[in-house]
């Protein structure tokens, strides 16, 4: 009896030692995944940014500085990004917010595929748990609202390249664009707001996104998408590495580790594929992948994979999890906001260089808001360095290289220069204009004040006595008529304007002497 208790006790124990250990690997941490949406503020001149983007603002709080951020990156690269650090011209330019009433809610991802010429359809279903949804506005008008998301469900490949590539999709791009539905809950599993990706659009007249998801938490009407029709992707998938047989994978065995450069997984992974990889050549896909992986860490099994709309990551532990949601989100967050400050300037720059060539705009150049945002941008976010961190460094280079930064930048830079010398010609040149208009004026009316001094002298010298009263009148007439006469060269009613200029442009020449 005893041992027939004894064996029912390790029985129970057994399967409650099982449920632990499925309890355990149902929480275990496989994926984070954090889709950032970059967007400009439109019309914030004197509005409070906070009453001009937020649907429901006592539903955000500030955020506060992780420690281990505010060590890893400088003074000026923490002025950028956190709201009223260092002086006081940060107060209410740089804002960072967190949405406090949906921690730990599902981000739910549903998809139907139908491919009926092939006969295959299946469907996914992602519940992705939702760690923080945040907004962060910088000094150049450019905001961004990111969704920091945990997956503790879906171990394969395939799940993480789908749960990439439909969860950062914001409107259908194309006519027959397969697209998810997406929903999000609350913490008590109320579903709170949901957008058929498919019916979601984007007024192309205006750039105004029509999105349930982003306009329950910002004002569309005040924000124009900017980069992209899809959200930026960061990525982070912890996995032990293992080749199985027959499968093609990026998670190697330990002398296998250099197969990265043939993995079609880690080029999908990277360039946020599903399906076939977009690019069909072997010797193009190895170029492509050795420009995009950063491998400092390689034999330590981390590798990133960086493009121009993704920051990935592949560990076999959870050790760089903190760093993804932290110090590298803070850094991806400023070069994403980098690169649309500069598309978004050179946008104006290129509206403005229009209207000139269309002779609209050549006299209120000065007074622009384009100069005023451009020096802003150098001042504010435009840095060599973020960090003294050696990796951080590399990293930043790295990600700035891949979103083109430096050539945008030397554009924008050219257009303004190039616009600058054309307005200095064209000053310079109406300035000429204007100087020998003012001359030939000056020339014409002393000709005639020479002519009518002449004759009048001649009046008032001759005297009147015994002339004829037909003799004063004929000499009174050639004066009229030498005046009528010189009408078309001369146009008296602007006298006392030529008159000022003449004036003013002696006054100038004068204080230059001066000085």
């Amino acid at each position: 009896m005893e041992n027939h208790k004894k064996e029912e006790m390790d029985t129970e124990k057994s399967k409650n030692s099982e449920e632990s250990e499925k309890q355990e690997q149902r929480e275990k941490l496989i994926s984070t995944h954090i889709f950032i949406l970059p967007f400009k503020i439109l019309n914030p001149d004197n509005i409070d940014r906070i009453e001009l983007l937020l649907k429901e603002k006592e539903k955000w709080e500030d955020c506060k500085i992780n420690p281990d951020v505010e060590k890893y990156l400088n003074k000026y690269a923490k002025e950028a990004l956190f709201s009223n650090y260092g002086d006081s011209g940060n107060d209410d330019k740089v804002i960072e917010k967190i949405y406090k009433d949906i921690q730990k809610g599902i981000y739910k991802i549903y998809f139907e595929h139908n491919d009926k010429e092939a006969e295959k359809s299946f469907k996914k279903e992602y519940l992705l748990e939702i760690e923080d949804i945040k907004l962060k506005c910088f000094d150049t008008n450019i905001g961004t609202l990111s969704f920091i998301l945990n997956n503790r469900k879906y171990k394969e490949i395939e799940d993480i390249l789908y749960i990439n590539n439909l969860g950062r999709k914001l409107y259908r791009a194309y006519t027959r664009e397969e697209c998810p539905k997406i929903s999000l809950y609350d913490t008590n599993r109320r579903e709170i707001v949901s957008q058929d990706i498919y019916s979601a659009d984007i007024v192309k007249k205006t750039e105004k996104l029509k999105n349930n998801i982003i306009s329950y938490f910002l004002k569309t009407e005040d924000i124009e998408i900017i980069l992209d029709d899809r959200m930026f992707v960061m990525s982070h998938y912890i996995s032990e590495p293992k080749k199985e047989k027959g499968i093609e994978d990026f998670f190697f065995e330990e002398k296998q580790i250099d197969e990265w450069r043939k993995s079609k997984n880690w080029y999908k992974y990277i360039f946020i594929d599903t399906g076939d990889p977009m690019c069909q050549d072997e010797k193009m896909m190895e170029e492509l992948l050795e420009n995009s992986t950063y491998v400092r860490w390689k034999d330590y099994k981390t590798l990133y994979g960086i493009s121009r709309y993704s920051f990935s990551a592949w560990s076999s532990s959870d050790f760089i999890n903190n760093h993804m949601k932290n110090h590298y989100f803070q850094l991806v967050s400023l070069v994403v906001a980098q690169k649309a400050t500069i598309i978004s300037l050179n946008e104006k720059m290129n509206n403005l260089i229009n209207r000139i060539i269309n002779g609209k705009d050549n006299e209120t150049y000065e007074s622009n808001e384009e100069t005023k945002e451009y020096l802003t941008y150098l001042s504010k976010m435009h840095f060599s360095e973020i960090t003294q961190q050696e990796q951080g460094i590399e990293l930043y280079d790295f990600f700035q290289k891949k979103m083109r930064i430096k050539e945008l930048l030397e554009e924008l830079d050219l257009k303004i220069k190039t616009l600058n010398k054309k307005l200095e010609r064209d000053s310079d040149k109406r300035d000429e204009e204007r100087e020998k208009e003012n001359q030939s004026k000056i020339e014409r009316f002393g000709i005639l004040f020479a002519i009518v001094g002449l004759f009048a002298g001649g009046i008032f010298e001759i005297s009147f006595e015994g002339k004829s009263i037909l003799e004063i009148a004929t000499m009174v007439i050639l004066i009229v008529c030498v005046v009528i006469f010189s009408k078309p060269l001369i146009n008296y009613s602007e006298f006392p304007k030529y008159l000022k200029e003449v004036c003013d442009s002696w006054k100038g020449k004068k204080n230059d002497r001066k000085e």
